[in-house]
């Protein structure tokens, strides 16, 4: 799916696999969760959950993938293998992981057989240092929206389109 700007992508063939520079800084990655059954709660891999995509950039890309592996809507999905050793390879050439909630990706990532980071930074943990008594909690679409004055349509458009693959 594009997006407004075009810079949300969805790679819908594993020849879409962006290609990964040499050395990355820092790793942005994100997963989506879904449960083992519809109407459960995909919030723990330890209760059966499972990453069914993940949300990645790097550095100052200009573009921000998502990777769908186990939607309920088969035919979105990448095979697991791939996008697994791509995102081992990523990690690799990275210096550090940012993640809102870094430890939750981290879980599911181990869970999937991905190496987290070794050096992993959490916006959340940050946001809560900076501003432990905010008004409206520390979650990322508002921190984005009145802390960086950041539109946040195209996240919005993402998660309507995903709404209707999961």
């Amino acid at each position: 799916v594009r997006t407004p700007s075009g810079i949300a992508r969805v790679v819908e063939h594993v020849s879409e696999l962006p290609e990964l520079p040499a050395s990355i800084i820092r790793l942005y990655a994100d997963c989506e969760t879904r449960a083992p059954t519809p109407d459960g709660e995909g919030l723990s891999p330890y209760q059966g959950a499972k990453a069914c995509g993940w949300a990645v950039t790097w550095d100052d890309h200009p573009f921000a993938y998502y990777m769908p592996i186990r939607h309920r809507e088969e035919r979105w999905n990448l095979p697991i293998d791939v996008v697994v050793r791509w995102l081992n390879d990523a990690v690799r050439r990275s210096e550090e992981h940012v993640n809102h909630n870094v430890k939750f990706d981290a879980h599911f990532m181990l869970d999937d057989g991905i190496e987290p980071a070794s050096r992993m930074v959490c916006t959340l943990t940050r946001a809560k240092m900076v501003d432990s008594d905010r008004h409206g909690g520390h979650g990322l679409k508002p921190l984005a929206r009145e802390w960086l004055k950041l539109p946040m349509e195209e996240v919005d458009a993402v998660d309507k389109y995903l709404s209707g693959v999961q």
